[in-house]
């Protein structure tokens, strides 16, 4: 609780202070002079009404990310499971309690500084480095649309360094895919049955294998349109990939729909949420079984990559090579110098 001014500045407004020869404003993290100290009282009570009626209030950073997440590059730029991704990761940020007794949204966005965000990252790094990472990343694409704009003047973000954890190295054995596979068909789950298929022998992201339909099923192959960059590609058949195609056909369906994967509990589309729950369920009953379950969805693709013969970067889509090399998870062979 501040303390009660001296009677001789009584009279000054909340936020009003003698300070180095003149009276400023203090507001919001800004500072803005009123008059010079030689003023009169009525000049300066006159200076701030002025002031406080044409000052706009400081922009806070939850209006920043309510400007930026309302904007087109948003809403039109971004797919809808990013934005999903990124709605989650600032909401994040911006309840996070400060030292102050408030949270983070409350700060005005122009007082925000690298020192501001390393000391948010240390926090949330302690919790997961992961999702700190991502939180910096989406943080550092709102400030930069907001500095081309003109609400800020700086993207705090610039030179904050990033967890970095390491890259992914664990292979799916064939052993654990059967496993899992048939754990996954005895829970009635052909659903996921056939996702799995689809992910290792087409080298797909789960959301990907959502948004098949039974159109892209084609005389030439199964036609694969990939996200993030990667290229969209036609899979050519073999009979296991037929086979992957006829499992997710034979869940009964309730209601028409155009899409090749839909859930055999409900007959509805699977969405990512529903997928995702069920994966984490099928997870924990393979844990129950002895499984082992240190490997994720997209440990998949990963090995459909690197059991790929010949081009693995054709094979995976990817644009890049070190792309494709992420994803190649077991060592090559060299000969022996002779």
């Amino acid at each position: 609780m501040p303390r009660p001014r001296s009677k001789r500045n009584a009279w000054m407004p909340a936020g009003v202070y003698l300070l180095r020869g003149k009276y400023v404003l203090r507001r919001d993290g800004t500072q803005i002079t009123l008059a010079p100290g030689s003023a009169s009282q009525r000049d300066v009570l006159a200076a701030f009404v002025e002031a406080t009626r044409t000052a706009p209030p400081a922009l806070t950073l939850a209006g920043l990310i309510d400007e930026y997440t309302r904007s087109d590059r948003f809403r039109l730029k971004l797919a809808r499971r990013t934005q999903a991704d990124c709605l989650h990761a600032l909401d994040k940020v911006r309840t996070t309690p400060t030292k102050a007794g408030g949270v983070f949204g409350d700060v005005p966005a122009r007082t925000i500084t690298v020192v501001t965000v390393r000391k948010y990252m240390d926090k949330r790094g302690g919790e997961s480095e992961t999702r700190a990472d991502r939180e910096l990343a989406y943080l550092s694409a709102c400030f930069g649309w907001a500095r081309q704009r003109g609400l800020v003047d700086t993207n705090p973000c610039d030179g904050v360094s990033r967890y970095n954890p390491p890259a992914r190295t664990r292979y799916v054995t064939h052993e654990e895919f059967s496993q899992r596979y048939w754990l996954a068909g005895e829970r009635g789950r052909q659903d996921l049955q056939a996702c799995m298929w689809l992910a290792y022998l087409c080298r797909l992201r789960v959301g990907e294998i959502l948004r098949l339909r039974d159109s892209d099923v084609r005389d030439d192959g199964l036609l694969a349109r990939r996200a993030k960059g990667s290229k969209t590609q036609v899979i050519e058949w073999s009979d296991t990939l037929r086979d992957a195609i006829a499992l997710a056909r034979s869940v009964p369906r309730r209601i028409t729909t155009p899409l090749l994967i839909i859930s055999p509990e409900s007959g509805l589309p699977l969405t990512p949420a529903a997928f995702s729950t069920a994966w984490q369920r099928l997870k924990v009953q393979a844990h129950a079984a002895g499984q082992l379950t240190d490997w994720t969805f997209h440990d998949l693709k990963a090995k459909g990559v690197t059991d790929a013969e010949g081009d693995k970067r054709l094979a995976s889509g990817h644009k890049s090579l070190s792309m494709t090399e992420r994803y190649d998870r077991l060592p090559g062979k060299a000969p022996a110098t002779r």
